[in-house]
This record gives C-alpha cells, sequence and structure tokens, in this order.
C-alpha cells in the first residue's frame, strides 16, 4: 500500500507484483517501464485522487484493476502505448495517450468515469468461440460515463452494452 505518496521506479524499469493487493490511495506512482501483475490473484485499486503512470500495464487474464469507486471520480491511471487490459472497473480515468486499447475480457465504466483514447478499441477474446453462451469478454459504458476515442471499434467474440443514451456516435464519411 502506498498512502498520499509520491513513488518513482526509473527508466525501462519494471515494477512486479505477484500476489496480494496493490493500493495506491493518493499521491502517485510512476513507472518509467512497465507494471507488471500477471501471476495469482493480483488486485491492482487506485483510490482517492491517485495517478498511476506507466508506459505499459501487463496484467493477466484472472487480475482486477479498480481505478477510483463510487465517490471518487478523481482517480487515473495513464498508459502511453497500446495495452490490453483484463477486468477493469473503472470509476474515474482511464487515459491512453497513444496506441490502441484491446480490452480482452470484462471493462466496465461507471458514472463520472472516462475513457480517453487516441486510437482504435478492441473487444477480443480468443479463446471464446460460443457467442451466445459467452460473458467473457464485455465493455460496458453505464449512463453518465464518458467515452472517447479517436479510432476505429472492433470486435470479435465480444459484447457491448451501451447503458447511456447517445453513448456511441459513429460519423460515417462516404466520398463519391
Amino acid at each position: 500500500t502506498f498512502s498520499n505518496s509520491d513513488v518513482i521506479v526509473q527508466t525501462d524499469a519494471n515494477f512486479k507484483v505477484s500476489n496480494g493487493l496493490l493500493t495506491v490511495d493518493g499521491g502517485s506512482l510512476t513507472i518509467n517501464g512497465s507494471l507488471n501483475r500477471t501471476v495469482g490473484s493480483a488486485k491492482t485499486k487506485i483510490i482517492n485522487g491517485a495517478v498511476v503512470t506507466a508506459t505499459k500495464l501487463n496484467q493477466g487474464s484472472g487480475q482486477t484493476i479498480t481505478i477510483g469507486a463510487i465517490s471518487d471520480n478523481e482517480s487515473s491511471l495513464v498508459i502511453s502505448g497500446t495495452n490490453d487490459y483484463y477486468q477493469l472497473q473503472v470509476h474515474g480515468y482511464l487515459i491512453q495517450e497513444s496506441g490502441n486499447a484491446r480490452f480482452c475480457r470484462s471493462a466496465t465504466f461507471y458514472n463520472g468515469s472516462n475513457l480517453i483514447l487516441n486510437g482504435d478499441i478492441t473487444l477480443y477474446n480468443k479463446n471464446i468461440t460460443d457467442f451466445k453462451n459467452s460473458s467473457s469478454t464485455s465493455l460496458i459504458i453505464n449512463d453518465g460515463a464518458n467515452v472517447s476515442f479517436s479510432g476505429n471499434l472492433y470486435m470479435q467474440n465480444a459484447r457491448l452494452m451501451l447503458k447511456k443514451e447517445n453513448a456511441l456516435i459513429i460519423e460515417v464519411f462516404r466520398y463519391i
């Protein structure tokens, strides 16, 4: 647990937490490399206005990342390149400064949350072939969430749930 602290992991270093709970409670955690959460039943909580910044997030399929809480919409996870996301619960900000976002399991954006992305979104689970009985890969955008991206939306073996009016605006340009 980092509580109201500022921690910097130097250039090209990786910060690895195998099991248990990593909590960033206020303050900041800056990783000039990868945050590795790939082994065991790891959970990450970014709460009380905390900001976690990393070049890449290496998250295994069984790990959960929670950004903010019901009354905490100011916490942030900032990633600077293309990334895969698995179990994700967002009450605050998920900011991907460059590259694309690939959601491989479940991502939920709650009231007051924000996704800011300058790239493509892909919803994909290569292990699921029976969509009718599948609930493994889903992106849920609840009322009050703000999702903004500048690229394309790609889906395969996945589910997109829009629980918000005007949650998805598609601009179609046709050139003759």
